[in-house]
C-alpha cells in the first residue's frame, strides 16, 4: 500500500475512534439508565402485585367477617347462651384486627407505589432522551 494510503487509513481509524468514543460513552450511560429503569419497573411491578394480593386477602377477610357477623346474629336471635357465641366474637375480633393491620400495610404500599410511579416515568423519559441523543 502506498504511503498515502497508510496515512489515510490511520486518519480514518483515528476519526472513527473519536466518533465512536462519545457514542460508546452515550450508549454506556443509556445502558445504565436502562438498568435503573428496569430495576424501578420491577420494584413497581412487585409493589403493585403485593397491593393487589393484599386487596384480595382483605376481600376474603371481609367475607369471613360478614359470615361471622351473620352467625353471631343468628345465634343471638335464637337465644343462644353467651358461651356459644363467645368463640365467634373472639374470632371476629381477631379478623377485625387482621383487617386493620392489612389496611395499614396497604396504605404504606400504596404510598410507595405513588412515590415510585413518577420516578419510573422520569427514568423512562430520561432513557428515551438518552437514546434519542445517541441517534443525533
Amino acid at each position: 500500500m502506498p504511503r498515502t494510503g497508510l496515512l489515510l487509513t490511520a486518519v480514518v481509524a483515528s476519526f472513527i475512534g473519536l466518533m465512536s468514543a462519545p457514542a460508546h460513552a452515550s450508549q454506556s450511560a443509556c445502558g445504565e439508565g436502562l438498568t435503573t429503569l428496569q430495576e424501578q419497573e420491577a420494584a413497581l411491578d412487585l409493589l403493585e402485585a403485593a397491593h393487589a394480593e393484599g386487596q384480595a386477602h382483605r376481600d376474603t377477610v371481609r367475607g369471613e367477617l360478614d359470615g361471622l357477623a351473620a352467625q353471631i346474629r343468628t345465634l343471638r336471635d335464637e337465644g343462644a347462651k353467651p358461651g356459644a357465641i363467645e368463640p365467634l366474637v373472639v374470632e371476629r375480633t381477631k379478623l377485625l384486627s387482621e383487617l386493620e393491620r392489612s389496611l395499614r400495610v396497604s396504605k404504606a404500599v400504596k404510598n410507595q407505589i405513588d412515590v415510585l410511579r413518577p420516578e419510573v416515568e422520569a427514568a423512562t423519559r430520561a432513557y428515551l432522551q438518552c437514546v434519542e441523543g445517541t441517534l443525533e
